[in-house]
């Protein structure tokens, strides 16, 4: 019994560390449309950072709502290595570097390159978290998070594919 006991209390680690890690990125990329409002894009790839802001809206809303009615969801537990920590934020800083730097094609490629890195990630800790949620509507509510991201992740892959390449 104990064994049984101590699974389950490690896929709660799992799903409590996955699903904390989901709410930062979420919380992040409901925010990505406001590059917008300093860079111009085609109209496609602004219809298209909206569509993240607005799943990653919805999808930090709803992870809230979950975490409001299950209360051993607990969304405080992003624990990550001190040396994980530090090259994210590297990346962040050079993404955001990189991003108020460049203009035209460049800057497409850059805000392209670094939603399909986040839509990627969060697709994949929705997943974790599914895998690793023994309540089957949360279970289901994780997986159509994924689902979402993985739809959007496909839209920014075709519309980096279309590109114009020098």
């Amino acid at each position: 019994m104990a064994g049984h006991a101590e699974a389950a209390d490690d896929k709660m680690l799992v799903r409590n560390n996955a699903s904390s890690l989901l709410d930062q990125l979420l919380d992040q990329e409901k925010n990505v449309s406001k590059v917008l409002i300093i860079k111009h894009v085609s109209r496609e790839l602004s219809g298209l950072i909206k569509a993240i802001s607005t799943a990653a809206a919805d999808g930090a809303k709803r992870l809230k709502g979950l975490a409001h009615d299950d209360p051993t969801l607990d969304l405080g537990r992003p624990e990550l290595p001190v040396g994980e920590k530090a090259t994210r934020d590297a990346i962040a800083k050079t993404d955001e570097y990189d991003l108020l730097l460049s203009s035209g094609a460049n800057f497409e490629f850059t805000l392209l390159l670094t939603q399909a890195q986040a839509v990627n990630y969060g697709s994949h800790l929705a997943k974790v978290a599914a895998d690793n949620s023994a309540d089957p509507a949360e279970k289901d509510a994780f997986l159509t998070m994924s689902r979402t991201l993985d739809q959007l992740l496909t839209q920014v892959k075709a519309m980096m594919r279309s590109l114009p390449s020098k």
